[in-house]
């Protein structure tokens, strides 16, 4: 399993809660070799869609 691999599969494990603070938490030193990110780019792309696209923010509870 890549690094890449890894990561997403810790993304997809997180709850609605985990994944909040996550993104709320700016000051988290998250570093990508630039394979790493080639990596994840290309796993996105290859995915295709993934839902809707929202024109606005959505509201948090």
């Amino acid at each position: 399993m890549t690094r890449v691999s890894q990561i997403l599969e810790q993304v997809r494990q997180l709850s609605p809660a985990d994944w909040l603070k996550c993104t709320l938490d700016e000051t988290a030193d998250v570093t990508l070799s630039a394979d790493e990110q080639r990596g994840l780019w290309q796993q996105w792309i290859e995915g295709g869609p993934q839902g809707p696209i929202e024109e606005e923010e959505p509201e948090l509870p």
